[in-house]
């Protein structure tokens, strides 16, 4: 995951639950653009997923994936191995 994926990502704490583009745009101060492309790679990790509600979308993160994520980075870390790839470890998501 990049800086921005990480940084929309955070957007959902405290309260986890499902959370528009526009309130992600105001807490990661991104433009809609860059929020919504960093919400569709982080689908494509399986890290968050996408419901429509209306005309509005909707996400929700997948706790068990963050943390996968977080081991896996530390893991890695500590073994000095490349911090680049978030699938270095277990293979891709």
């Amino acid at each position: 995951m990049n800086e921005a994926e990480l940084r929309v990502l955070a957007g959902f704490f405290p309260a986890t639950k499902n959370i528009t583009i526009k309130e992600l745009e105001q807490k990661s101060d991104y433009s809609y653009e860059r929020v919504y492309s960093s919400l569709k790679k982080l689908k494509e990790y399986g890290a968050v997923m996408r419901k429509k509600v209306g005309k509005i979308l909707t996400f929700h993160w997948f706790q068990r994936v963050i943390w996968h994520y977080w081991v896996s980075f530390t893991i890695r870390l500590k073994d000095g191995r490349n911090l680049q790839s978030p699938t270095g470890l277990y293979g891709s998501f």
